[in-house]
């Protein structure tokens, strides 16, 4: 019994996520019978699509592919193999067992006994409120001031009962979310967890280097585009050759000018100030408890409104504009470019924006055009959590926890991310700390914006 997931190897054609399931064809899986969850993203060959190339070229073995899939066989059949490339102590092989029908037993039987208590509760309720309906209206009907005053006593009495059968239901319904949250986990989980990325342990909390990146895509950077069969103009000397030196200079010359453009904005903005204060660095080393939280507010204690965006082609865009055309690629802040469109298509910014196929994760400031309806938009319910610096902070948590859970075969959807949490630090009373959060990114933005000052000033000091 193996799950073997593959590496690109579609490259060009086809960018599904493809995996390899071997199982005994007839046979019911047992419950406790391990199965092996093998990482062969990398199996040793290089591929490329070039439409003119042969097979020897697009295919080539670059990292001794033969000793690695036959080493993928050794393991699949319980034999001792020859190499080590696919180990437990590397990560890329794991085994564990899958969810069967048989986990349900448990939560289904405590599922059902707080039924058994909320039930007859909930029962008796709604009859009281259909008796304390019939009274009222006898009530207005009433004319003797004995039997007004008799429906009145009745009525104070059903009363009286119903808010505490109202009480004793609020006291056992959290109890019964939480019980059929744990049946719905596993029932959905039952013939669904066969992939290799649903049982590598990943630490959730979001590393130092997780919010560098969400920062630098942020504000700072953005990325190139690959180009294909693409020609140009370029300088010449008098001979027709490419003129290098003449090119060589003017990039020189140009640079030059963009690092001290760039100096004199961060300059004059203040971002120029880029020391860390003795309590930034001690937020940037200390240890900080971390908490797990629902996203969807769905969920009793979820944070987010979630939402699906509209979806607007690009093809249907007539001209540009001021709103940010948001996509699910990365780089910009998935931010493609600024159009104009009607404004019932509009999403309202100030959120967290992931991308459906994707699973690009960013903040949108701003009121923005989406370009698929598979994107999710997050709208934080607290307050406190609406600022940019929080929600950059929650945009590497929950790139730290999904990232590696959706692909583009296995997509995050709005139903999808229900069962979805988070793990965010948290005060001494186990309430979100926003105020730590807002300084940590402070101490981030400092950081990566030192480190481009520090290229700045080596490049120009070297020209």
């Amino acid at each position: 019994m193996s799950s073997i997931k593959m590496g690109d190897i579609f490259c060009g054609r086809s960018s599904v996520q493809t995996a390899i399931y071997v199982f005994e064809v007839g046979h019911t899986h047992p419950e406790k019978k391990k199965v092996k969850f093998i990482d062969f993203t990398n199996d040793g060959y290089t591929r490329q699509s070039r439409r003119r190339s042969s097979q020897e070229v697009n295919l080539r073995d670059t990292d001794n592919a033969i000793a690695r899939y036959s080493e993928i066989v050794d393991i699949v059949l319980d034999c001792e193999p020859d190499t080590s490339y696919y180990t437990i102590d590397n990560g890329l092989l794991i085994t564990d067992t899958i969810t069967t029908r048989n986990a349900l037993k448990e939560p289904q039987k405590k599922l059902e006994k707080v039924h058994e208590r909320i039930d007859p509760l909930r029962i008796k309720k709604t009859n009281l409120d259909s008796e304390l309906r019939d009274k009222t209206k006898l009530l207005k009907n009433a004319k003797e001031v004995s039997e007004k005053n008799l429906l009145e006593d009745e009525i104070t009495s059903l009363n009286k009962t119903i808010v505490e059968l109202t009480k004793k239901i609020n006291k056992i319904e959290p109890e019964l979310a939480e019980a059929q949250k744990n049946y719905d986990d596993i029932f959905n989980k039952i013939g669904a967890d066969w992939t290799y990325a649903q049982h590598k342990q990943i630490d959730t909390i979001p590393n130092k280097e997780a919010f560098e990146s969400t920062i630098e895509t942020y504000g700072y950077a953005t990325s190139m585009a690959h180009i294909i069969d693409l020609s140009f103009s370029l300088p010449a000397t008098s001979k027709g050759e490419p003129d290098y030196e003449y090119m060589k200079n003017y990039m020189i010359n140009l640079e030059k000018d963009h690092y001290l453009f760039i100096s004199d904005f961060l300059n004059k903005t203040g971002l120029s100030n880029c020391e860390l204060t003795d309590k930034e660095k001690e937020l940037l080393s200390m240890k900080k408890d971390y908490k797990e939280f629902y996203i969807d507010n769905r969920n009793l204690g979820g944070l987010f409104k979630v939402k699906n965006t509209h979806s607007i082609l690009k093809e249907w865009i007539k001209k540009t504009g001021n709103y940010p055309y948001v996509t699910a690629s990365e780089g910009n802040n998935s931010i493609a470019g600024y159009v104009d469109f009607d404004t019932e298509q509009i999403e309202e910014g100030n959120c967290i924006s992931i991308g459906g196929k994707t699973m690009v994760v960013t903040y949108q400031s701003k009121d923005y055009v989406s370009n698929d309806s598979h994107n999710l938009a997050l709208y934080i319910d607290d307050i406190r959590g609406r600022t940019e610096k929080a929600q950059l902070f929650i945009v590497s948590a929950i790139k730290s926890a999904l990232s590696h859970k959706y692909t583009w075969g296995d997509s995050i959807s709005k139903s999808k991310i229900k069962s979805d949490k988070i793990m965010l630090p948290v005060t001494d009373s186990g309430n979100i700390d926003f105020e730590y959060m807002e300084e940590y990114i402070t101490a981030i933005e400092k950081t990566v914006m030192g480190n481009v000052l520090n290229v700045i000033n080596n490049e120009t000091s070297t020209q």
